[in-house]
This record gives structure tokens, C-alpha cells and sequence, in this order.
């Protein structure tokens, strides 16, 4: 039985590779973690190991890039293996140029800024067929739907992350999304901000939206 699994990090910026390495690590020690901060020594590092997930991040810049999905995509060719491919970049244009040269099959894409614990269960999903709660894994057979999905996890991890830092509540936790026809009971909502978001990523909107009391006890914690 295969025990140890070996990802491939190639990220620019040293600090946050060594922080993905590190909350990898803490999750499972199946893993085996190499981080390269370039395409130097990815040749080297693929023949010496046998790498079984790759998290490639965008601020590697264009030609990297292009390179380094050329090159596993040429190796998926020649040993008929497709590896799973993490790429994180909040440059859409440059990401379309190249996934769409190349036909990856088992390629998800991190919209940044990106959640790493996030991640790191993705990746413990896709390795074991659990979280690294143990929760199983559900399968999903909407893949645009799951695109916009993960993409708006965004919007409410920042957005909870900005609640918490401004009205300094460390241990703010939020319930699960709900689409506004699927919410039966009156929320009481007296003020409330609508934002828009159209891209080549997503297109849609969504409200923040407080009870008179909270707010105010918000704009309290705030303004002191």
C-alpha cells in the first residue's frame, strides 16, 4: 500500500510556500513536501521523485508558467498518468492562455487571495477520500456550479475575516451559505449593502446585511 505521497510546490514567494508546507505537514504526515521557487531543477525534482500533486501559484510569472504546465503535460503523455494540478493565480488571462493549450483533466483552480487550510482539505480529499477531519468527501457533479461556489468561499472568508479584525472578535464563526429563497424566517434586516461582481470568473451578487442591534454594536466596537 503506497504510503507517503509526495507534492510539488512551486511558489515565488518563499514565506507562503513554507506556510502551505508547514499546515500540509501538520495535517498528515503521508505527505512529503519539495518547494521550488521556479521552473530551476523541476526536471531534476520530478526524476528523483515521484510526484503525486502539484500547487503551482501564478506569481511565478507568464513563461514559468507556460512552461511548467508544457511540462507536465508532456510527461502525462509519455507515461499516461495525469497528476493533479492546484494552480492559484489571480491573473485570469494569463491562466486561460495557458490551460487551454493544454488538455488537463484533473486541474483546479485557487482563486486568490486563497484559503491554505482550504486547500489543504482538497488535498486531503483527493488523496485519502477524506477531509483531514475525517469527513468523506461528497461527490459533485456540477462543475461550474462548484467554480462559483469555491469562488465566493472567497468573499466570505474575507469578509469574516474584515468583521472579526475591525470589531476585534477572534472567535467569529458564520453558519453555512443559504440562497435568500431558501431563508423561511423573518431576519429582522435594517440596513444592508448590496455588492455586484462581474468578471470572467464570476458574475452574481450578494448582500451584507445586518439587524439594527447588531449593527450598531458593531459600529460601537468600530468607532469605539
Amino acid at each position: 500500500m503506497e504510503f507517503i505521497r509526495n507534492i510539488l510546490i512551486i511558489d515565488k514567494s518563499v514565506e507562503q510556500s513554507a506556510l502551505i508546507k508547514k499546515q500540509i505537514i501538520e495535517r498528515s504526515s503521508k505527505f512529503s513536501v519539495t518547494i521550488l521557487s521556479s521552473r530551476q531543477s523541476l526536471a531534476a525534482v520530478v526524476s528523483q521523485n515521484e510526484i503525486k500533486y502539484l500547487f503551482l501559484n501564478g506569481n511565478v510569472g507568464k513563461k514559468d508558467l507556460h512552461y511548467i504546465l508544457k511540462f507536465f503535460s508532456m510527461l502525462s503523455s509519455s507515461t499516461g498518468i495525469e497528476i493533479p494540478i492546484f494552480i492559484a493565480s489571480d491573473d485570469y488571462e494569463v491562466l486561460k492562455e495557458g490551460i487551454e493549450e493544454f488538455s488537463f483533466k484533473k486541474l483546479q483552480i485557487l482563486h486568490t487571495p486563497f484559503d491554505i487550510g482550504d486547500f489543504v482539505e482538497k488535498l486531503n480529499i483527493m488523496a485519502f477520500g477524506v477531509s483531514s477531519t475525517g469527513t468523506k468527501s461528497k461527490s459533485k457533479s456540477n462543475n461550474s456550479m462548484n467554480v462559483d461556489l469555491e469562488f465566493m468561499n472567497v468573499f466570505i472568508t474575507s469578509t469574516k475575516k474584515t468583521i472579526a479584525e475591525m470589531a476585534q472578535i477572534p472567535d467569529l464563526v458564520h453558519s453555512a451559505p443559504v440562497l435568500m429563497s431558501q431563508i423561511k424566517e423573518p431576519l429582522g434586516i435594517a440596513i444592508s449593502s448590496k455588492i455586484l461582481s462581474s468578471s470572467v470568473y464570476f458574475k452574481g451578487s450578494y448582500y451584507i446585511a445586518f439587524p439594527k442591534d447588531t449593527f450598531f454594536n458593531f459600529y460601537e466596537k468600530v468607532v469605539m
